[in-house]
């Protein structure tokens, strides 16, 4: 039976603040759901039925986790635990603006 050592544990809070990444892959591809541009499609996403653009977020968040030590196998078994609430700002790419928060 493996033997065990060490157990420390760890744990943090952010917020994340205009943070949410919009990209591409290098080849015109989009990184997720999220293209380089900001510019999201309608029904990208369930809650977001217009034609859209991500001009602010706000994203907080907490994690916590634990490091077990398997001396006999000479390996570390991780687990994470994290929360994330985000609150983003869109408009539409017409007139008018949406309110979108993201499901939990």
């Amino acid at each position: 039976m493996p033997t065990s050592g060490k157990r420390p544990s760890f744990g943090g809070y952010k917020n994340l603040r205009d943070d949410i990444s919009c990209g591409s892959n290098g080849n015109g591809s989009s990184l997720g759901r999220i293209p380089a541009n900001c510019l999201i499609a309608a029904n990208n996403f369930d809650s977001v039925t217009v034609n859209t653009q991500i001009t602010g977020s706000d994203v907080t968040g907490w994690y916590l986790g634990l490091d077990q030590e398997l001396k006999s196998a000479e390996m570390h078994l991780y687990t994470v635990y994290q929360h994330l609430e985000a609150d983003i700002d869109l408009i539409t790419r017409g007139d008018g603006s949406v309110t979108c928060k993201a499901p939990d």
